[in-house]
């Protein structure tokens, strides 16, 4: 069971609900963590990054399935890798689907970018 969003900051990755995605609430659970780590080992340790890429991302574009995909830049060592975050809107919020680390998103920036708009 898992309770409903609060629109509100909570500190901490996958322990409640976040106000993320401009004014969405997308939830977070610990399954979903899980399934990430598990498909995707180079996030281990990204946490924080992923819900920053939620809260905060460069742009939003749509993925294929009516899902959408948050993008965000985080420079480390002389190269930049991008966090991209898919996730379903439903109604009032949303909740996130997966999350992967790229070191290109040309394909992505072809797309209408949904957020912020041109």
């Amino acid at each position: 069971f898992e309770e409903p969003c609060q629109p509100r900051f909570v500190e901490g990755w996958f322990s409640g609900c976040e106000l993320v995605d401009l004014v969405k609430k997308i939830r977070r659970t610990e399954e979903r963590w899980r399934h990430v780590e598990a498909r995707h080992p180079e996030l281990q340790g990204w946490k924080p990054q992923v819900l920053e890429t939620c809260s905060h991302p460069d742009f939003v574009v749509s993925g294929r399935n009516e899902e959408l995909l948050a993008t965000r830049s985080y420079p480390e060592a002389g190269k930049t890798r991008f966090g991209v975050v898919m996730y379903r809107e439903l109604g009032g919020g949303g909740f996130i689907i997966t999350a992967t680390l790229r070191s290109d998103v040309t394909d992505l920036r072809r797309r209408e970018i949904l957020w912020p708009k041109p």
